[in-house]
């Protein structure tokens, strides 16, 4: 392992991973230790760039595609940039929003916490840049792209896709069930490690080719007026709870230059769904 990979999964804690995690229900019990906080969007996105660049930098910009508008960004401890810059905001022109994070410093080998929530099924991040003093600086923060596709009422689609000009590795995968979900703040290994796992998780590690994408399937139990009594497909989450799919991903010249990634989905119904926030 890396000097650079230990650092990055030190700081993430276990597990070391890249989780996609995709709310599907309302809250429907709330423990005495939480209170109740609005997620600003259908869908929530959040990342974990590891500053793999040989020099800390104080500047991260994101393209982000086919976002328009943005309901909340991710503001604690982990992004030391705070929110995007007056530059930021979008371009009609290339259909994408820029986020340009400044004043703040990315030390070298540190990871930094990005995350907002929008109106987006699907998320493609352009022209990642790291830099020092508006001076891009190699290498550029890994990207994958994500999207959920509602195949039935009781299947969803998620999809990962590599961007890169090279191969990316997949390294794990596993379905959990989040019970009454996650706020954008708690999307992150501390939490997810305590929940269960559902399905077949990713036995091998997966080369991701450039350019290429591979699906998952997660299943919902049937429910509703109409639905017969049947037994409940092996690996099936009831479509009360919010699921999170959890995934790791790493450039597979350079396992110590790895990507994590986060992303909430709500049905239209709970577009604007209260989740639990821990107080």
């Amino acid at each position: 392992m890396s000097h650079t990979h230990k650092r990055f999964c030190a700081a993430l804690a276990p597990p070391c991973a890249v989780l996609i995690a995709l709310s599907l229900s309302a809250a429907t019990g709330s423990p005495s230790a939480y209170a109740i906080a609005a997620t600003g969007g259908r869908y929530c996105y959040n990342w974990d760039f590891v500053n793999n660049t040989p020099q800390d930098a104080n500047d991260l910009h994101l393209n982000l595609v086919g976002v328009s508008q943005v309901g909340s960004w991710y503001t604690g401890a982990q992004n030391p940039f705070g929110l995007p810059d007056g530059s930021s905001g979008y371009d009609a022109a290339t259909n994408t929003y820029r986020a340009n994070f400044r004043g703040g410093v990315a030390l070298q080998g540190e990871t930094v916490h990005i995350g907002f929530c929008a109106d987006r099924p699907s998320l493609r991040v352009s022209n990642a840049v790291w830099t020092v003093d508006g001076t891009a600086v190699a290498p550029a923060p890994l990207a994958a792209d994500v999207s959920f596709t509602q195949v039935n009422p009781t299947q969803i689609r998620v999809t990962l896709s590599n961007p890169q000009s090279a191969n990316l590795l997949l390294k794990s995968f596993n379905v959990l069930d989040a019970f009454d979900g996650l706020p954008l703040d708690d999307l992150n290994g501390e939490i997810t490690v305590q929940l269960a796992s559902v399905g077949e998780p990713l036995l091998y590690p997966e080369v991701l080719p450039a350019g290429g994408s591979k699906t998952f399937d997660v299943f919902l139990q049937a429910s509703g007026a109409g639905v017969q009594a049947q037994a409940v497909q092996a690996g099936a989450i009831d479509p009360d709870h919010a699921i999170v799919v959890e995934a790791v991903l790493a450039a597979e010249d350079d396992e110590g230059n790895m990507l994590r990634l986060f992303a909430q989905m709500l049905p239209p119904s709970k577009q604007h769904l209260p989740l639990l926030r821990k107080q």
